[in-house]
Formats: structure tokens, sequence, C-alpha cells
């Protein structure tokens, strides 16, 4: 699911014996690959989001991984430091502000 809350069907195929790879998100083909037989990593969006697949060789099978992408400088990745950023310096003003209310009280008081 998305910021906007859209479900998404992934689909991946790799074959056995052919090594190709297929990945499909809801019904739209986005990856079409030949042998893979080798540690590979594919990167694509799915809405405003991206994500990395990894496919690592392990023994006489596969490990497949599919990560959200937070390190990449994408837009919404962007947005999300500015806005995190943003809350940060909204939270030290507020304990600055509490610090001094309660300084001020106990030197008053």
């Amino acid at each position: 699911m998305d910021p906007y809350r859209r479900k998404f069907t992934i689909g991946l195929h790799h074959g056995d014996e052919s090594g190709h790879v297929l990945v499909h998100v809801n019904g739209k083909i986005i990856v079409i690959d030949f042998k893979i037989q080798h540690q590979k990593q594919y990167s694509f969006y799915m809405g405003p989001e991206l994500f990395n697949l990894t496919i690592k060789p392990e023994g006489k099978a596969y490990v497949y991984e599919l990560l959200k992408d937070n390190e990449s400088p994408t837009p919404l990745n962007l947005a999300r430091a500015q806005s995190e950023k943003e809350d940060m310096r909204l939270m030290a003003l507020g304990f600055g502000f509490v610090a001094i209310v309660l300084l001020l009280l106990f030197i008053l008081g």
C-alpha cells in the first residue's frame, strides 16, 4: 500500500532452468530479463515509492527480497526528510518553551 492507500499486486516468475525473470505489478509487466542465475537488483516505482527487488542465489535456490528505498533522493523521500526536519525543529522549540516555563516557575515559585 502506498501513501495514497492504493494496493499493489506483485508477481514474479524466475525460470528454474532458463533463469528468465518477469516481474509484474497489477498485471502490468515492469521487468523482463534473461538468464539471471547470479545476484541481481532491480529498482522500480509502485506509485510514488521506489522499491528494490534483489535476487540472490543461495545454494541451488534463490532468495528474493523486496524493500522500499527510503534513502534515494526521490521526490517523496526528499519531502519526508524535509517534513522530519521541520518536526524536529518544532519539537525542539516546544521542549525549549517547556524548559523556560519550568525554570521560571522554579525561580519565581
